[in-house]
């Protein structure tokens, strides 16, 4: 799994998206995933709030399953904010999906280190500390990245 806050190793492995990249698994395209992991990084920035609407038991074992433990995001994991088809992409090409991608982690990098109390609203399981975020982005990434055989 890759560490998110390895800033080095996630940049490196950013750069290697290319459009040509072939998803084992999912219906985004390596572009698509980059634009997600912005989506999700606002999310925990505060740069994008959402209300969370769904169960505080069923967010406890999410949270249990997808933060406190060691395991990994499972394929096939189904968003419940996501369509079946993927968004329209926000950015002209995947080199400035990989700047934006970059800049938001940047920014998260320096969100964290000032705001180390921060909480945000995560739509699946409420409300999550930034140190639980950076869990979460740690699998989040991985998953993603081996969806395009990246890692």
């Amino acid at each position: 799994m890759i560490n998110i806050l390895d800033q080095e190793s996630v940049f490196k492995t950013i750069d290697k998206f290319e459009p040509h990249l072939q998803p084992i698994f999912g219906q985004m395209s390596p572009q698509h995933i980059l634009e997600h992991l912005i989506l999700s990084l606002h999310l925990s920035t505060g740069k994008r709030k959402i209300e969370f609407k769904g169960d505080d038991e069923l967010a406890k074992k999410i949270k249990a399953s997808l933060i406190l433990s060691d395991a990994e995001m499972p394929i096939g994991i189904k968003n419940p904010l996501l369509k079946d088809v993927p968004e329209d992409l926000v950015y002209e090409t995947i080199d400035e999906a990989k700047r934006g991608l970059k800049n938001e982690l940047t920014y998260f990098y320096k969100y964290k280190s000032n705001h180390p109390n921060a909480t945000s609203i995560h739509p699946r399981m409420n409300v999550l500390t930034i140190g639980e975020w950076a869990i979460l982005h740690s699998k989040h990434f991985s998953h993603h990245f081996k969806q395009v055989s990246l890692i």
